[in-house]
């Protein structure tokens, strides 16, 4: 099980834990816009979503998340690698059956990323091959995490990827370059954690835990979804992960993420450009110490109460 899988589920011990995740999560009044159009609203869309498959919307959610991610990478001074995308699990499952022709496009489209990282001009150009070969990755990406990949053939690996896919990541990049990049959200200097990564004790206990990316002082959470309406579910999922962030923090980790001293929580809505984001000072103190004390009973990570108390 993983964080997502225990905020999916009707388990009661799930439920438990899902109630105390909520009783800290912000409510639709409580975010605000960069834009100042009032949150969740009926938004102007700007990619409009033309996919017909959860297939193709998925493929769709990680090929963004890795361009994205190359772009604030392209236009700041931080590191990223192509490692960063990797999966050693689906390396090691391509080395070890027939696919090594998939194998080597896996390993070039690496190359690929690490050559345009190395070798910045003024402007990023991402042309409909590099795109291809993002696609791929997410696709492996995607038939992994479901389970899939084992019985998948070299034939649907391959298969040519639908016209509409490439033009909707595409239109996607251009809101994320147009809102991060062109409005200066995203600065040359800017502190950005691309994966971030918790403890292995939270890890454990939890059975996985995958925040989106973390630049400056604001936690993200993309979503590509056409609902520009209010979900508490996404609201509790981006407070979880502020919240095991603090647990972390009062542990004293050293985890990349802990570089960052987070102030904003934030949803990214892809398709209509706008960021709803929220001020984590708002929380009540005694509301926050009480959720973190039963998140540390539900899940057994042994953390002191004293400490939890003069965090």
């Amino acid at each position: 099980m993983s964080l997502m899988s225990i905020l999916k589920s009707s388990d009661p011990k799930c439920k438990e834990v899902k109630e105390i995740i909520k009783s800290v999560a912000p409510q639709k009044k409580d975010f605000k816009t960069y834009s100042g159009i009032p949150p969740f609203t009926n938004y102007e869309v700007m990619s409009e979503h033309k996919l017909t498959s959860s297939y193709d919307s998925g493929l769709v959610g990680t090929a963004f998340d890795y361009l994205s991610k190359i772009i604030c990478a392209y236009y700041t001074n931080t590191e990223l690698s192509a490692k960063e995308f990797e999966q050693p699990k689906i390396i090691s499952f391509l080395e070890e059956t027939k696919n090594k022709s998939i194998l080597v496009l896996y390993k070039k489209i690496q190359n690929h990323i690490d050559f345009l990282l190395a070798n910045k001009s003024n402007d990023l150009e991402l042309n409909e091959e590099f795109i291809g070969g993002i696609i791929l990755l997410a696709k492996l990406e995607n038939l992994w995490r479901s389970g899939f990949l084992p019985v998948a053939t070299k034939k649907d690996i391959l298969k040519p990827t639908e016209n509409v896919v490439y033009e909707d990541i595409s239109s996607l990049v251009k809101n994320f370059d147009n809102v991060f990049i062109k409005n200066g959200l995203i600065k040359p200097d800017s502190l950005i954690t691309y994966n971030p990564r918790y403890s292995a004790n939270i890890r454990v206990a939890l059975g996985g835990i995958d925040a989106d990316i973390c630049i400056d002082e604001t936690l993200y959470d993309y979503k590509s979804t056409k609902n520009h309406g209010f979900m508490i579910k996404d609201s509790m999922q981006i407070t979880s992960y502020y919240l095991f962030y603090l647990m972390d923090r009062i542990m004293s980790s050293t985890v990349q993420m802990q570089r960052h001293r987070i102030e904003r929580i934030a949803l990214y809505k892809a398709r209509f450009g706008q960021i709803e984001y929220f001020d984590v000072k708002h929380i009540p103190e005694k509301d926050l110490k009480y959720a973190i004390f039963e998140l540390n009973r539900m899940f057994k990570l042994g953390m002191p109460a004293q400490k939890i108390k003069d965090f």
